[in-house]
């Protein structure tokens, strides 16, 4: 999986934009977001909430960084928005 794929993944998924960033990008308002990006190399997930960033995963592959963030969106973020669309 690649950023492409992933991000066609979690459009498909119905994951809220606001919920995420694939490009390294803080989120729009200081919610609560997952932000991959790319930094000399490496591949980082982080999480922000209230404007401060939390590393949470690192690696070299994008392979690894895109299922590891899907992963993520599906444990953290998928719960979240099931509850609130009831």
């Amino acid at each position: 999986m690649n950023i492409a794929e992933l991000n066609k993944i979690l459009i498909q998924d119905g994951f809220p934009s606001d919920t995420y960033s694939l490009d390294g990008s803080s989120p729009f308002d200081g919610s609560e977001a997952y932000i991959l990006s790319f930094v000399h190399g490496t591949w980082i997930i982080e999480y922000i909430e209230r404007g401060k960033r939390r590393e949470i995963f690192r690696n070299a592959s994008e392979e690894i960084a895109c299922r590891e963030f899907l992963a993520i969106m599906n444990k953290d973020v998928k719960p979240y928005l099931s509850r609130i669309l009831r």
